[in-house]
């Protein structure tokens, strides 16, 4: 499922018309709507980091469009 509410476990996905865009595995969400994710290639970094700590995806370095997939469970 897609969706636009930040949730921990979720894939978060921002578009970017200039490049391809980015994804990370969201691990922390906060009740003023921060979160906190795993991530690579963010920075120039090859491994999977919490680089930023908490931050608000709307407003990250990361340009576009942003919506969630919540993996279903099995």
């Amino acid at each position: 499922m897609v969706g636009t509410q930040a949730e921990v476990g979720a894939i978060v996905c921002w578009t970017d018309p200039d490049s391809y865009g980015h994804v990370a595995y969201m691990t922390a969400v906060n009740a003023s709507g921060q979160i906190q994710v795993l991530e690579s290639n963010y920075g120039n970094k090859q491994w999977l980091d919490n680089d930023r700590g908490w931050f608000d995806p709307t407003k990250s370095n990361t340009a576009g469009a942003i919506s969630y997939i919540y993996p279903e469970s099995y």
